[in-house]
């Protein structure tokens, strides 16, 4: 059989290609819209081209001579079918030689069929059959014009197919991808067996067939899946009460329409904006519930995501939220934190989580696909803290925004850095599409947009050091009148102890000539210094003269100003024992627990008659006792709030109208040199200073006592150090291995806002690879694969040592052991430590510990006898849990925590093929220790050969 040239094939192939695409892009006729040309090259599948052929042949496809094709689909990614006009226009181009009939169905393929070969053809029946299909003839060349016939059909029963899936693909420019076929279809052997031509043909175009059905099977599920959605709001809109006025007086509420227009019509081309409002001007409860109300308005699908650093933040704001609508806490609005998701529902669309939640949820199996189904908008709160959640958050968006992420991200802060979050977040503009968005600015750099929020609160005065000690410290007069009133016994010598230290000062005068006597300078090393302590005793002795004076003055003006006795006496403030009725609240930010606990014995002692009502505020006090903050005192006491970073931001005591400010705070650090971590007692920031100041000033005038001297502050440092760059990498790393990208973690962080030290990650790679988490064999040496150790170290929410942990109690036969330990250790711990009952605590310990002497053997006796009496029904009736809990000294609530974590760790386990009570070979985990290995053995396997290596 004659094939035609190679060069002479390309030449007329290239002319008819550009003649017809110009012809397709203009003719109204044609089968294709311009909106469909990505579809140009649609696959046809195997049953199409047995219908192409069979009229010619009662032979198998693969018994016809074709020209040689091979790697058909990776030059042309499958037939090209097109209009029958086109066929028409490129039959005319194709030469014929005698014996054969060539057709070009795709307008470039060559496709012969040899009339020589073909005995078996019966024409006479063929044209009785087909009569309209010999209308010119029997000529040869009217074979072409069968084809041709045929063909129009296949496109025709083929359309309804490729139709209902090309409109999703995007619209391509066909000229260029015609010219790149031709020139890769250069490279074709022409030579090559047609059978199995054939068989990669059909074996193509089934494939592609196949891949048009899956995806029109997925469009019909998210078709009717959003009719469910709608269907679905249709019936929230008649259930919640979504009519709602916002409270006027919050600064926010008349920036509302530009939020929204900020966050809906970003101009700036990205799906990035930052909104920057100062501590009280409702920025984490009112933006989720103005985009909310946007999309209810117009009746569209809307869920929101909000992150918080801390877990009572998430639980307090969902409450609040609730209440100003009038929702059910968990219907409309719910929160989510670790692993309590009884406050959600299926009608949640606000929902208030912890960073790590939201994690979770972006790096877990089909995150994108899930995400992308579920959430609408991501609000990322007290970004400026810049934790190690936060950071990777962040970077997780910024890669996967682009393409994979639909979500609308929002940035909110009071103190964050606008620069470096908006650069960040930052495009630059490189095509005409954001023309329309950026007044033609191609190829310029735009930042992310930001709207900045000011705080309308009550003026906030603030005091330092050197103005509250010293001889013209306005505090001596107000003191020596007190001194005067109470009588203070005379004492001849100064006793710095701080045991009843007002009753040894002779006068208020020589107190603060004592506190007079600390010096701060550049070295000063930061620490909760008595004088400083005594300080808050004077602050608060001083808050009540202080406020009784007001009181009285207001009164004799308010008498004055008056002739209504009657009126006046009722509008007069009300004194009950010599104290005001209210009295303004107190709070008192130190470093850490041990401190909260030194300054609420100080208060106690020297204070006892104040009717001061103290509260310690941290993340190991009570939860009971965590919500009293929020509770009104009762008449003549006054609330004194002592606490840690904690009511930094996001928690708001509406009544606090003082703050008293050590300046200090505690961070986690790594040693390099040990990978131990510890906690570093610093000064804070200035921004953490200014987060603290914003506590105060709600409801009244503010105040605000730092406890340095003001030239102090050049000492400190714009912003705390994020926590990227100074605590351990281990769960980053394993994280960035789950994404399962080709780039080394070195290059993936890398491009985090602020990258972490490269040393740090490459000690932390080789520590991770030491523990048997990533493998040796890569080509890079501070790189690997997640082994099968690593991956159970990836799926499980703890710390990579206490996942070690389990993995030895897998080895040892004590699995069940080491998941309640790990999981104990990885939660607050659940014996319960009141104010004044320390000794009673350490007894109930050292009862549960056995006389081992061990935290973790304690904590796991008391685990198992919990476990027990639940497995035994004994708190069928209300309180009795509480009730056994107080007894043995154990917060019910967190052992409860630890329960839930040991279901999940042990189901988590399960899916990962490792199971309770089952024995594992010991060399499959390369070690040599005995599996009868006693529990203090295990802990001692743990302490002395993991930490240390």
């Amino acid at each position: 059989m004659n094939r035609p040239s190679k060069n002479s094939f390309h030449t007329s192939s290239r002319s008819s290609l550009l003649a017809d695409t110009d012809d397709h892009q203009s003719s109204p006729n044609s089968s294709f819209s311009h909106a469909q040309s990505s579809f140009l090259y649609s696959e046809v599948s195997l049953e199409m081209i047995d219908d192409f052929l069979n009229p010619l042949s009662s032979r198998k496809p693969h018994e016809l001579k074709t020209t040689n094709l091979l790697n058909i689909k990776s030059a042309t990614g499958g037939l090209g079918i097109k209009s029958k006009a086109s066929c028409d226009s490129l039959a005319s181009t194709t030469s014929h030689k005698k014996g054969e009939y060539q057709f070009k169905p795709d307008g470039y393929l060559p496709f012969s069929v040899s009339r020589e070969n073909n005995n078996n053809f019966d024409y006479a029946k063929h044209r009785q059959n087909f009569p309209h299909k010999y209308e010119h003839g029997d000529s040869q060349s009217q074979v072409g014009s069968i084809l041709r016939d045929e063909m129009s059909s296949v496109v025709g029963s083929g359309m309804s197919q490729i139709e209902s899936v090309s409109a999703m693909s995007t619209s391509t420019n066909k000229k260029h991808t015609l010219f790149n076929q031709i020139k890769r279809l250069d490279h074709l052997n022409i030579e090559e067996d047609e059978e199995e031509i054939m068989s990669d043909l059909n074996n193509n175009l089934n494939s592609k067939v196949n891949r048009i059905f899956d995806q029109s099977q997925e469009l019909e599920k998210t078709f009717t899946e959003a009719e469910e959605r709608q269907n679905r709001l249709e019936e929230i809109l008649k259930v919640y009460k979504l009519r709602h006025d916002f409270d006027p007086k919050l600064p926010i509420t008349e920036r509302k329409d530009e939020i929204i227009d900020l966050i809906e019509n970003n101009r700036s081309g990205t799906q990035f904006c930052i909104v920057q409002g100062g501590t009280g001007c409702g920025k984490t409860t009112q933006i989720p519930q103005y985009i909310l109300d946007h999309y209810m308005k117009e009746k569209k699908y809307c869920n929101i995501i909000v992150t918080q650093p801390r877990r009572i933040a998430a639980i307090s704001i969902s409450k609040r939220v609730c209440i100003e609508r009038s929702w059910d806490h968990g219907s409309f609005c719910g929160y989510q934190i670790g692993l309590d998701r009884s406050k959600m529902s299926e009608d949640t669309r606000i929902t208030y989580c912890t960073t790590g939640v939201l994690l979770q949820k972006l790096i877990g199996p089909k995150a994108d696909e899930n995400f992308n189904s579920t959430y609408t908008h991501i609000l990322l709160d007290e970004v400026h803290e810049r934790d190690l959640d936060t950071d990777f958050v962040m970077l997780l968006i910024k890669l996967k925004s682009f393409g994979r992420l639909n979500a609308k991200v929002v940035l909110m802060s009071a103190t964050l850095n606008i620069k470096v979050f908006s650069e960040y977040f930052g495009t630059q503009l490189k095509n005409n599409l954001s023309v329309k968005y950026v007044d033609g600015r191609i190829g310029e750099f735009i930042h992310a947009p930001c709207v900045e929020i000011k705080s309308k609160m009550f003026d906030i005065s603030e005091f330092y050091w050197n103005q509250l000690t010293g001889s013209d410290s306005f505090l001596i007069p107000i003191f020596n009148q007190i001194y005067n009133e109470h009588k203070f016994k005379n004492k001849n010598q100064l006793v710095k102890s701080r045991k009843n230290v007002l009753t040894h000062c002779d006068s208020f005068r020589q107190l603060m000539s004592l506190i007079g006597n600390m010096e701060f300078s550049d070295t000063t090393y930061p620490d909760m210094y008595p004088e400083c302590m005594f300080m808050v005793i004077a602050l608060l002795v001083y808050f009540d003269c202080k406020e009784n004076e007001q009181i009285r003055q207001s009164s004799n003006v308010m008498a004055e100003d008056s002739d209504d006795e009657f009126q006046t006496v009722n509008q007069r403030p009300r004194f009950i024992d010599g104290l005001p009725e209210v009295r303004g609240s107190v709070l008192i930010f130190v470093p850490g627990m041990e401190h909260i606990k030194q300054l609420q014995q100080l208060i106690s002692e020297e204070l006892p008659s104040k009717k001061l009502n103290i509260l310690p505020l941290h993340s190991d006090i009570v939860i009971s006792q965590q919500n009293k903050v929020f509770e009104k005192s009762a008449p003549t006491w006054r609330k004194v709030i002592i606490s840690t970073s904690i009511a930094e931001s996001s928690i708001t005591v509406p009544d606090v109208k003082y703050v008293i400010d050590f300046c200090l705070t505690k961070e986690l650090y790594c040693d390099p040199s040990t990978n131990y971590t510890h906690l570093r007692l610093e000064w804070a920031s200035i921004s953490n200073l200014n987060q603290r100041r914003g506590r105060a000033g709600r409801v009244s005038e503010g105040f605000c006592y730092r406890l340095v001297p003001q030239s102090f502050l050049s000492t400190f440092g714009q912003f705390s150090v994020p926590a990227i760059l100074r605590e351990p990498l281990h769960r980053v790393i394993l994280n960035v291995k789950r994404l399962e990208r080709k780039e080394e973690p070195k290059q993936i962080l890398a491009m985090a806002i602020q990258p972490p030290k490269l040393l740090d990650i490459e000690r932390t790679v080789l520590l991770l690879k030491e523990c048997g988490a990533l493998s040796l064999r890569k080509n890079s040496a501070f790189d690997g694969d997640l082994t099968y150790a690593g991956r159970i170290m990836a799926n499980l929410p703890i710390d990579v040592r206490l996942s070690k942990l389990i993995l030895l109690g897998h080895a040892f036969g004590k699995l069940r052991e080491t998941i309640i330990i790990a999981a104990g250790l990885s939660t607050k711990t659940f014996f319960t430590c009141f104010y004044k009952s320390h000794l009673e605590s350490f007894k109930a310990k050292w009862t549960w510990s056995d006389e081992w002497m061990c935290d973790c053997i304690t904590l796991l006796n008391a685990y198992n006898l919990y476990e027990s009496q639940v497995r035994n029904r004994t708190f069928e009736r209300p309180g009795d849990a509480e009730s056994w809990a107080r007894k043995n000294m154990i917060e019910i609530v967190r052992i409860r925590e630890v329960e839930k974590l040991v279901i999940e760790l042990t189901s988590r386990l399960r899916s990962l093929g490792i199971m309770c009570n089952r024995h594992v070979r010991l060399d499959s985990l390369a070690t040599n220790v005995r599996s009868d290995v006693s529990y203090q053995n295990l802990v001692d396997t743990f302490y002395f050969k993991f930490y240390a290596s």
